[in-house]
């Protein structure tokens, strides 16, 4: 044999290992095809059964399925922890950034006594019948009182000290 002929063969080769391949690649589409429509008729079968229920036919769905049904719960001082280091780096990017803040959850609680107090004090001078002005110092006392226990419970159920608060960035600037 010459070389050409051996080139030639080789060829013949080629040729016939690719149509080999073309033929199995044309059968496994068909059956693959044949696979998706059985799958399409299974899964408008399970719709028909429950529609609002959503549909998982592959592995990934049944694994997120698998996955949304867990119940398992983190422990409880894991959560505590990571908490506390996300309070952590937050209050260290709150300094890097080089701001100031200035809390104001007292305030509420200083304009409204210094409000009712002044009321409680002219009410007290100024209103002639000593009983009637005895009633209105004490309904301003007891709406200082109120507004004490407004700005604890603020405290206690919400976090008032971060929400009212004035942010000073560098340089003077108000945020």
């Amino acid at each position: 044999m010459t070389m050409q002929d051996d080139r030639q063969q080789s060829n013949r080769n080629l040729n016939d290992r690719d149509q080999g391949q073309r033929a199995r690649n044309q059968s496994y589409q068909d059956q693959s095809y044949q696979d998706q429509s059985y799958q399409d008729q299974s899964a408008q079968n399970q719709r028909a059964r429950n529609p609002c229920e959503p549909q998982f036919n592959d592995r990934l769905g049944k694994e997120i399925k698998n996955a949304m049904a867990s119940s398992e719960k983190p422990d409880d001082n894991l959560n505590k922890i990571l908490m506390r280091q996300v309070r952590e780096k937050e209050a260290y990017l709150k300094s890097a950034a080089g701001t100031r803040t200035i809390s104001l959850w007292f305030l509420p609680m200083l304009l409204n006594g210094l409000l009712f107090g002044m009321l409680a004090f002219l009410g007290y001078f100024l209103i002639p019948n000593m009983l009637l002005a005895k009633l209105v110092m004490s309904a301003c006392i007891y709406m200082v009182l109120a507004g004490v226990a407004l700005t604890a419970a603020g405290m206690w159920f919400s976090d008032l000290k971060e929400k009212m608060v004035l942010v000073l960035e560098k340089g003077g600037n108000k945020a």
